[in-house]
């Protein structure tokens, strides 16, 4: 029986699917599934390298943005367009909508935009990402709210340069943030007294890999 190494971090709920439906797997393809799981500080810290390569490296592992261009540089990813051309009747690559597909294809190249060259992943599922800001804080700076990556940027440096509020990226409280706008950013700004507005931000031309 051919064994295909999964490797995954402990709380994903793609992960934890991937076990539950391991048996399913084997019985289907024959296929034996080695699934393994590491903690998910380990995971995300992309301390990985030693998993991904060897003779016992992980053939088939969950990444992402970030993860995915470190693993790429270092040799740990293989394009997947000649396997999906080989693939059989019963996958069907199309049943992905095309836009998350596309997002997954770039050239490796830093500063090129996502969406160009080959097909280095395939989709698992998909995140919207949003902009926590404080509207008294682009108020006083005379912006207004950015709606894409290069928006976001200006924004920054004029809300800096005039008001002086520290742009922090991580914070729960920012002048201005690209964090989702969760229930933890949500209470600590009304214990404050500060309001806090979500908007979405689209994607600009460049890819945050350029930045």
């Amino acid at each position: 029986m051919t064994r295909v190494r999964f490797l995954g971090p402990d709380t994903d709920a793609y992960v934890a699917s991937v076990e539950r439906h391991a048996p399913e797997f084997e019985e289907r393809t024959g296929i034996e599934l080695d699934v393994r799981i590491v903690p998910s500080d380990l995971y995300f810290s992309n301390r990985i390298e030693h998993l991904l390569d060897g003779d016992e490296a992980a053939d088939v592992y969950m990444s992402g943005p970030v993860l995915l261009w470190e693993h790429l540089a270092a040799g740990f990813v293989q394009p997947l367009d000649d396997l999906l051309e080989r693939a059989s009747d019963t996958y069907h690559a199309d049943d992905f909508f095309e836009p998350l597909v596309r997002c997954n294809r770039w050239s490796g190249r830093f500063g090129d935009p996502l969406g160009e060259g080959p097909l280095l992943e395939i989709p698992v599922n998909c995140e919207s990402y949003n902009l926590a800001y404080v509207p008294e804080v682009l108020d006083r700076a005379g912006v207004e709210v950015p709606g894409t990556w290069e928006q976001y940027f200006a924004t920054a440096r004029r809300v800096v340069e005039r008001t002086m509020d520290r742009l922090d990226m991580r914070s729960t409280q920012p002048p201005v943030s690209p964090e989702p706008c969760g229930p933890d950013s949500v209470r600590t700004s009304v214990r404050k007294g500060r309001r806090v507005h979500c908007r979405e931000v689209r994607a600009g031309s460049s890819s945050p890999k350029s930045r």
